[in-house]
């Protein structure tokens, strides 16, 4: 059962990333140059591109990139190489609002089991599971190079009322809110927001 869940797994992944490269964007290299066309990302770290639907797929290194803008329903999405503090290699993010602290997502899968609740010969009975979103939040200063990870918005969250605290300790009106539950993890996005618009 268990080897079946990953194999859709890999099927979900597959759809969407054959999907994905269906869609329109926007290649900017770091010398400036851009393309034009449509465009997958593969493992994060590799771009699949096309000039049109019909040409021969052409693989770029998102190293010798400097953006890529990829449409969702009409929508443009923005991904950047950041990196991240505590880690050797950096990561392909979203970019979710710019300003003097920048906020990125990474979303991945994760499955998590159900089991049935009662005990077999081998353990707790298996029953199947799903797949759940799990967004990863990452901000980052504007004078400083490297992003900071803030937390899950499901798995790995108990700290964040204190890492972000932390993190925007320059701000004693936003920490408050943070600290009173004005504010929650879900609400990074306003958090930053806030941050930009009303603290030094």
């Amino acid at each position: 059962m268990k080897n079946l869940q990953l194999v859709l797994l890999a099927l979900i992944f597959n759809f969407f990333s054959g999907h994905a490269q269906k869609n329109k964007a926007v290649l900017v290299f770091k010398n400036g140059q851009q393309k034009t066309g449509y465009a997958k990302l593969v493992n994060k770290n590799i771009v699949k591109f096309k000039d049109d639907k019909k040409a021969k797929v052409v693989e770029y290194k998102f190293s010798e990139l400097d953006h890529i803008q990829i449409a969702y329903n009409k929508e443009y999405k923005t991904y950047e190489a950041i990196a991240i503090k505590g880690k050797n290699e950096p990561k392909v993010l979203e970019l979710v609002e710019k300003g003097k602290v920048t906020l990125y997502t990474e979303t991945n899968q994760s499955h998590r089991p159900i089991y049935t609740g009662t005990t077999g010969a081998n353990g707790p009975v298996y029953m199947g599971g799903d797949f759940i979103a799990i967004k990863n939040s990452y901000i980052k200063r504007e004078n400083e190079n490297s992003a900071y990870h803030l937390g899950s918005d499901k798995l790995f969250s108990k700290n964040f009322k204190q890492a972000a605290s932390d993190f925007f300790q320059d701000c004693s009106k936003l920490v408050k809110k943070i600290q009173d539950k004005e504010y929650k993890k879900k609400e990074i996005k306003a958090i930053v927001q806030y941050y930009n618009n009303n603290c030094n």
